[in-house]
């Protein structure tokens, strides 16, 4: 019994996560790439409305 409850909430807290954070993990990820490559300051705005566009959704 005690392993199913853990299960759920495992999963409820994946579907949390990926719902709530995966956005953000991907805007991160993109900010850190574009700056590796040098074009970080060419991609502000883009950055900032991919963000408002999540922040809309």
């Amino acid at each position: 019994m005690d392993s199913i409850v853990g299960h759920v909430s495992l999963e409820l807290t994946f579907k949390f996560i990926s719902s709530r954070f995966y956005p953000v993990i991907a805007l991160i990820y993109l900010a850190l790439t574009w700056h590796l490559l040098a074009i970080y300051p060419l991609n502000l705005p883009l950055i900032y409305s991919f963000a408002r566009l999540i922040a809309e959704a």
